[in-house]
């Protein structure tokens, strides 16, 4: 059984080796001021743990620049409609096969332009694709678009692609297939420590810092709960870093 203890055991673990555990936080389907999306930035704001939000350019409203201006948080872009493209039967997907590559670019041009426009210097040239899913077509033209990093889900391959930094999320709290609800605190953590174990174990690349993947507008009591008791242990163990988005995917390139 996977719980706290079996965490701070591992994080323990890494301490004593003279490791960090480095990790960082992605929320996505930011759009628009609400209750949900204070309580996050309050989290983060009270633990002092940077957060990056990852916004649709062409579904935010207007008045969602000037609230998260008034926070410490990174804007990252989430495709750009975040609309499916996949025939029925299909996974979802924005940006995969469905379209020609030429229609995908320019969406992603016009919404990179409208990104840097409203969110100024909070927003970094960071593509996550929505479902976190993106054909290898489009990855391709990326770096020409002017992006600098992708990230999806699961434990990387490659630090580096195409001329982007790769730093992917690893512990998504909601379980899609059970209708959005809490994976439970069993799980998250299951997920947690198995990336950590395997990047000791080099197993995995032990350089990408771990991704927590959380859905505000979709939490729950259970979910902050969690979160709240989640960043309480973590922030106060010695051998934790959150990194700050930003100097995360800056910090790869080096």
């Amino acid at each position: 059984m996977i719980n706290w203890r079996t965490l701070m055991q591992e994080l323990d673990h890494w301490h004593c080796s003279g490791q960090l555990v480095k990790l960082w936080w992605r929320d996505d389907d930011a759009d628009q001021p609400g209750d949900n999306l204070r309580h996050l930035l309050r989290l983060s704001s009270d633990y002092a743990v940077p957060l990056g939000l990852s916004v649709s350019p062409a579904l935010f409203l207007p008045d969602l620049p000037e609230f998260v201006a008034q926070h410490d948080c990174t804007i990252l872009q989430h495709g750009y409609a975040h609309l499916n493209h996949a025939p029925a039967g299909q996974k979802k997907c924005e940006l995969g096969n469905h379209r020609p590559a030429n229609v995908i670019t320019d969406e992603l041009k016009m919404g990179a332009a409208r990104m840097h426009e409203t969110f100024s210097r909070q927003f970094i040239p960071v593509m996550v694709p929505p479902w976190n899913r993106i054909a290898d077509k489009v990855v391709a033209q990326l770096n020409m678009l002017g992006f600098t990093g992708i990230s999806t889900y699961t434990a990387r391959h490659s630090a580096s692609e195409q001329g982007l930094l790769r730093c992917n999320t690893h512990v998504d709290i909601i379980n899609w297939r059970a209708g959005g609800a809490f994976v439970g605190t069993e799980s998250a953590l299951a997920l947690l420590t198995h990336h950590l174990t395997m990047k000791r174990a080099n197993r995995a690349d032990p350089d990408e810092p771990t991704g927590l993947l959380t859905h505000h507008q979709r939490h729950d009591q259970s979910m902050w709960q969690f979160l709240d008791d989640l960043l309480d242990k973590t922030c106060g163990h010695p051998a934790v870093r959150w990194l700050a988005p930003a100097k995360l995917f800056a910090a790869v390139a080096h």
